[in-house]
């Protein structure tokens, strides 16, 4: 939740944050 903050404010981290959310939903799913 805090994470979707941090993209508003600093929409340059959009796509790092994007990208590590995408890694974790993946893991989440193999499990």
């Amino acid at each position: 939740m805090i994470a979707l903050g941090l993209i508003r404010e600093n929409k340059g981290l959009t796509i790092s944050e994007m990208s590590l959310k995408t890694n974790v939903t993946l893991q989440l799913f193999k499990n």
